[in-house]
């Protein structure tokens, strides 16, 4: 099994300025599927999930968070990841430098 995050390109090295969409991690099985259970909304904001894309504004990013959870729908797990997901600044000090 493997967490969702070591699939993701690591966000800290290719930082953009603008809003990140990030989800809270979890855990995927050999097959890519979310495995239920694993979503940690607690854990620090450094270990979130990056979404694959920058966006220039706070508003751009409430957009894609208000639509987001749509894409997922046939995975149970992933739809609620992205239900919690946030708009978070590139200068947020919890982020990894």
């Amino acid at each position: 099994m493997k967490r969702a995050r070591e699939m993701k390109l690591c966000h800290a090295a290719a930082r953009a300025l603008g809003w990140y969409l990030m989800t809270p991690p979890y855990t995927v099985d050999n097959a890519g599927k979310a495995i239920p259970g694993t979503i940690n909304t607690k854990a620090k904001l450094s270990e979130w999930l990056p979404y694959n894309h920058v966006f220039d504004s706070l508003a751009e990013c409430k957009k894609a968070l208000r639509e987001n959870p749509s894409f997922f729908k046939d995975d149970p797990v992933r739809y609620q990841a992205n239900r919690d997901a946030l708009c978070v600044k590139d200068d947020d000090p919890r982020l990894p430098k």
